[in-house]
């Protein structure tokens, strides 16, 4: 195991972060988190760590409230 293996080892459902200098990892309480290697946004539930639902396509942006919210705000 590397550096610091014991101390990650109970730190589940912690989003890590390695500081390299001086060299010690810093956990912090995760509910939502960004994967950068796949682009997902992540949702921390009752089951773990799950994919955000999201639309099957986003909507254009145009800055009209009153379009840009259709369907969104009920």
């Amino acid at each position: 195991m590397g550096e610091g293996a014991n101390e990650r080892a109970s730190q589940d459902g912690q989003l890590a972060r390695y500081v390299a200098d001086p060299g010690y990892w810093q956990f912090f309480p995760a509910k939502v988190a960004l994967n950068q290697a796949d682009g997902l946004l992540y949702i921390n539930g009752s089951s773990g760590w799950q994919v955000a639902n999201r639309p099957a396509t986003l909507p254009q942006i145009t800055g009209d409230t009153s379009t840009d919210l259709a369907g969104v705000v009920r």
